[in-house]
C-alpha cells in the first residue's frame, strides 16, 4: 500500500519480478477491506506515512488483530527511532527504509 501511485506501481513491479503475486491500495481502509475479504494474502507491504486519517503503523496493527497470519513489512524514508519514538512498540513488525534496493527488499520479505 502506498498512496503514490508511481511509487505503489514501481514496488508492485518490483515485487512482481522476484515472484510475488501483487494486490494493491492506495489507503488503509482499502488494504483492511482487502484484508477481510481475501484468505490468500501473506504479506502486508506498507508505506509509513499515508493518507485519509489512517498511518501504514495502524493498519499494521490493524491487520494483526484481524489476519494475524499477515506479516508486516513497513516501508518509510524516515529512521526506525524517529518512527519508534512517534509509534512506540514496533518490534513486531519488519522495517525497511526507502528508497530500498531490490535485493534488501527481498531478503526483507523472505526473513
Amino acid at each position: 500500500m502506498d498512496d503514490e501511485p508511481d511509487v505503489m506501481d514501481a514496488a508492485a513491479e518490483l515485487l512482481r519480478s522476484i515472484g510475488y503475486a501483487v494486490i494493491t491500495a492506495s489507503n488503509g481502509p482499502d488494504a483492511l477491506e482487502l484484508l477481510r475479504r481475501r484468505n490468500d494474502i501473506d504479506i502486508l507491504f506498507t508505506d509509513v506515512v499515508m493518507p485519509q486519517g489512517m498511518s501504514g503503523i495502524e493498519l499494521a496493527r490493524l491487520t494483526s488483530e484481524i489476519a494475524p497470519g499477515v506479516k508486516v513489512v513497513l516501508a518509510s524514508g524516515y529512521p526506525l527511532p524517529a518512527l519508534k519514538s512517534d509509534f512506540h512498540d514496533l518490534d513486531q513488525f519488519a522495517f525497511i527504509n526507502k528508497p530500498y534496493r531490490l535485493a534488501d527488499l527481498a531478503r526483507k520479505l523472505r526473513a
